[in-house]
């Protein structure tokens, strides 16, 4: 029987996320059953990998109890979760790799927008009180949006034409140079769609028709569940 969401075994993922996380010697902090949670878990991993064969070195920061705290939801403050750090070969920071980050857009105003994963400079945490933000009891916290060098939106389902048209958008608020000229190349993975499931046919000719645009420089990953190594293969 067909379906509109793909199905990757739970202890699969687990596994993928694990065999990171254990050359650090640490695990999952987090208590989940949901595939898409996982899912998210494990594209952090993957985009860690990417740096990784790109020459880099990656590191765990900010560990819960020795064990790795992902942030698989908007709410709750970043720096109480842990976190990716990557570094060249000499030791300098070159970004962070964090979950669930709310950026300010590049409009300005007061229009933010919560990325998945965060590619981002190793900054301080913009943190203010706001009054429509649960009437100004808690901290909103967010990244100027020069503070933010690329994103990745991680979805788990089979990708559709809205999907990515709904990713470009966002590729407009937060960085739309991307839609330019490439600023990327070389260093960091540009703005990227990470999609667990196979593209019908609709899918693979909207994705034809873009790769025709030489100045819309984006990534879009399909079939991660079956062939994730794709994002850091070269």
């Amino acid at each position: 029987k067909m379906t509109n969401t793909p199905f990757k075994d739970l202890n699969s993922l687990k596994y993928d996320i694990r065999t990171y996380l254990r050359r650090y010697n640490t695990d999952i902090y987090n208590v989940s059953d949901k595939i898409s949670s996982f899912f998210e878990m494990s594209s952090l991993t993957y985009l860690a990998k990417y740096y990784e064969q790109m020459g880099y070195n990656t590191t765990v920061c900010n560990l819960i109890n020795g064990n790795f705290r992902f942030k698989t939801s908007t709410q709750g403050n970043p720096k109480k979760f842990s976190y990716i750090e990557v570094k060249d070969s000499n030791g300098n920071n070159l970004c962070e790799l964090r979950q669930n980050i709310r950026v300010k857009s590049c409009a300005g105003d007061e229009v933010y927008y919560t990325v998945d994963i965060a590619v981002m400079k190793n900054k301080e945490f913009q943190i203010e009180k706001r009054f429509y933000y649960f009437n100004g009891r808690k901290s909103y916290v967010y990244i100027n949006n020069d503070d933010l060098i690329s994103f990745v939106e991680v979805k788990n389902l089979n990708p559709y034409p809205m999907l990515i048209a709904q990713f470009i958008g966002i590729v407009y608020e937060l960085k739309r140079n991307l839609l330019d000229y490439d600023i990327m190349r070389g260093t960091h993975l540009s703005a990227s769609l990470f999609v667990s499931g196979t593209p019908p046919i609709i899918t693979k000719l909207m994705v034809k028709s873009l790769t025709n645009r030489p100045k819309l420089h984006i990534n879009l990953f399909f079939d991660l569940f079956m062939y994730p190594s794709k994002i850091w293969n070269k």
